[in-house]
Order: C-alpha cells, then sequence, then structure tokens
C-alpha cells in the first residue's frame, strides 16, 4: 500500500510542458526529412529508367538504320549483276539472306523446300490432252510408223482401241517358224499365205514342215480399169490344201470404190469357195500401190472403212468368219479401226518382234522366209487364235 508521501514524490519526478513540444517538433522534422529523402530517390530512379530506355531505343534504331544499309547494298549489287550480266532471279538464290550463321536450318522446312521443288518439276512437265507426256522426245502414249518411201513418223496411241497384250518375250523363231508361248505352251499356229505368184506349191510338204493352215488368194480388183479377176491358181490351191488335210482361209485384193462393188467383190469369192470347207477366215486386203496411183486413192479413211465393213458383212451373212490385213501404217493411217473393230486384224511387218499396238489375231512375220514346199520366197504367219474351234 503506497502512502500519500509517495504520490507527491512520484509527481515532481514527470517532465515539465515545454519538454514535451520539443520532442513532438524533433519527430516532426525528421518524418519530414525522411519524406523529403524518399521523394528524392524516387524521381532519381525514373530519370533513369528514362535514360536507359531512350539508349537502347537509340541503339535499336542505330541497328536498323545499318540493316537497312546493308539490304540497300545488297540490292544495289544484284541489280548492278542483272544489269551487266543478264542474270535472271531464277539464276539468283535469295534463301539465306537473313539467316543467322551460326542457326541450323530447321528440319521440316527442308521438307517443305524439297516438296515445293517436286511440285514445281511435275507442273513443268506438260501432258497432251490425247495422254502424251513430252511427245517430242519421250513418245510416251506414240509408235513410230514407217512408210514404204522410207520417212518416220510418230503417231498417238488411240486411247480408246483395245491395245495387244503379247509379251515380247513370249516369241521364239527358229527358223523359218515363229512361235508363241504361253506359261510354256505354244499357243500360236503356223501358216502360209499363197497366191499364183507363189508358184507350185506341195501342200503335203507344207503340213510335214509344220505348216497348220494357208491363207489362199481368190483374186484382186484391178487398182487402174476396175475389173475383177479370179486368180489363176485359186482353185487348184483349194484342192491341194483340202487334200493334205490343212486349214484353209481366203485372201481378195480389193479395189472398190463403192458398196457395190465391195459386195460384187464378196460374192465372186463366195461362188467360188462354198463347195470347199474354209475354216479360217476371209480376208478384206486394200494395200496401197507402190509407184503407181490407185483408184482407191481418192477415198477417204472412213469411206474405206465402210469398204472394208461392206465386203466383210456379206461374207458374214452367208456364214464365213472376216479378217482384216494390213501393214502397220495402212491399219492406222488408212481406215478406223473403230469403225472395222468387230472384225480380226491381220498384221504384216516383217520381224522378230510386233511393235503394232492394236490387238491381232494374225501375224505375217516375213515375206522372204524359206520352208518346205514351196521353191521360192514364203510368205509366213502365225495366228493367235484357232479358228478351226471358234
Amino acid at each position: 500500500m503506497r502512502l500519500e508521501d509517495d504520490y507527491e514524490e512520484y509527481d515532481d519526478d514527470q517532465p515539465s510542458e515545454s519538454n514535451r513540444m520539443l520532442k513532438h517538433l524533433a519527430v516532426g522534422v525528421f518524418v519530414a526529412l525522411a519524406a523529403v529523402i524518399g521523394i528524392v530517390a524516387a524521381i532519381n530512379y525514373e530519370k533513369g529508367i528514362h535514360k536507359k530506355i531512350k539508349t537502347e531505343d537509340s541503339s535499336m534504331q542505330a541497328n536498323t538504320q545499318d540493316m537497312d544499309k546493308e539490304v540497300q547494298a545488297l540490292h544495289e549489287s544484284v541489280q548492278a549483276l542483272v544489269e551487266n550480266d543478264g542474270l535472271t532471279s531464277d539464276q539468283l538464290d535469295f534463301w539465306d539472306i537473313y539467316k543467322d550463321s551460326g542457326e541450323e536450318q530447321d528440319e521440316n522446312s527442308v521438307s517443305t523446300d524439297d516438296s515445293s521443288t517436286k511440285k514445281s518439276e511435275e507442273e513443268s512437265t506438260t501432258t497432251a490432252s490425247d495422254g502424251t507426256t513430252d511427245a517430242e522426245t519421250d513418245h510416251v502414249n506414240q509408235t513410230m510408223i514407217e512408210s514404204a518411201d522410207g520417212t518416220e513418223e510418230w503417231v498417238n496411241i488411240s486411247p480408246f482401241i483395245t491395245k495387244n497384250k503379247y509379251d515380247v518375250k513370249n516369241f521364239e523363231y527358229k527358223a523359218p517358224v515363229m512361235k508363241y508361248y504361253d506359261g510354256g505352251k505354244c499357243i500360236s499356229y503356223l501358216g502360209v499365205d499363197i497366191s499364183k505368184d507363189t508358184g507350185e506349191v506341195d501342200f503335203h510338204k507344207l503340213k510335214k514342215a509344220g505348216v497348220q493352215f494357208v491363207m489362199i488368194r481368190a483374186g484382186a480388183r484391178g487398182y487402174g480399169t476396175g475389173q475383177l479377176e479370179l486368180d489363176s491358181a485359186f482353185l487348184d490351191n483349194l484342192q491341194g490344201a483340202t487334200e493334205a488335210g490343212l486349214d484353209i482361209g481366203v485372201t481378195f485384193y480389193s479395189q472398190a470404190i463403192t458398196k457395190d462393188e465391195a459386195v460384187e467383190e464378196a460374192t465372186l469369192v463366195y461362188d467360188h469357195i462354198q463347195e470347199y470347207l474354209i475354216t479360217y477366215p476371209i480376208a478384206f486386203d486394200m494395200e496401197k500401190v507402190s509407184g503407181d496411183i490407185a483408184r482407191t486413192d481418192r477415198l477417204t479413211r472412213e469411206e474405206k472403212s465402210n469398204i472394208a465393213l461392206n465386203f466383210l458383212d456379206a461374207l458374214k451373212a452367208v456364214g464365213y468368219k472376216g479378217i482384216i490385213y494390213g501393214n502397220k501404217e495402212w491399219l492406222i493411217k488408212e481406215i478406223n479401226l473403230s469403225t472395222v473393230g468387230s472384225y480380226d486384224i491381220w498384221l504384216s511387218q516383217s520381224g522378230d518382234t510386233p511393235d503394232y499396238p492394236y490387238k491381232f489375231s494374225m501375224w505375217q512375220y516375213t515375206q522372204r522366209g524359206t520352208i518346205d514346199g514351196i521353191k521360192g520366197d514364203a510368205h509366213l504367219n502365225i495366228c493367235f487364235i484357232n479358228y478351226n474351234m471358234k
């Protein structure tokens, strides 16, 4: 318990009013000074930031100006090259102008450039409407025709006509016989075509030599006079081939220029074969006349095609098979194969392998062959169809 004297003693030790005022004033001055120092520091910091930004901006502008100068110099150099050396933009490569020398090229960008280049190369190859690509140099979808005068011509192969599917590796020639194999089996038939010009023929010797069929000329129409003529050896040849047991077909050299003349030719053939067994086709033959003008020269391609149809249709109506004979040039250029497409083709082309692009059923591979039974040059053929069974 404190006594009253104690309280009095304690009161005597408290500071005076003037001392308290001095303390408050000192505190206020200190706070004000601290505030001033803070403001000054903030202002100096802001000035430093602006100065740094300004410095960096100046540096960037300087770099940009330097780059602009380099690009301008490069442009002037290229322009000088173009003007002085005649270079074109296609001869200059600008892919790496802005590429950092230490930067590796991105793998994806390489792939993109390669595909772009490949596409450009593909687009630069022109394709004709008939499917021919760079025909003048590659001759894709074209075939060569050599005329009788030795001139050569590349012609387009039609995509609308059935192609031949013979594999050239499957032909086997052991003079004088040509054969064609499929799966190791010979599927061709050996034949000869004959006329009065062949001379006397021993048909039994022909058969022993491996001949299986003969195509015998029935007659012809004169290419100048237009007169019909029966081949003088026709009936003897028919008789001899029949006795030897050979399959027989017939040929006729046509120079018809009208439908009536075509039917007239067919009638002549029919009148002389109806008593014989004819198992192979009757062939329509309208060749060019070498070194002279023929009455059929004035016919158009379509007219020749219709003449062939008139002849073959007339014989078909009385039960005979028909075939169209010709060399590569005549078959491709002189008739319309689409028009006569219902009839088989007999190709005349000397050589080891034929290069006729379209389907054919018979092939005369030589007109200067030798075979037992014919003394002079023999016209030798192979047939890919057994017409005796057709």
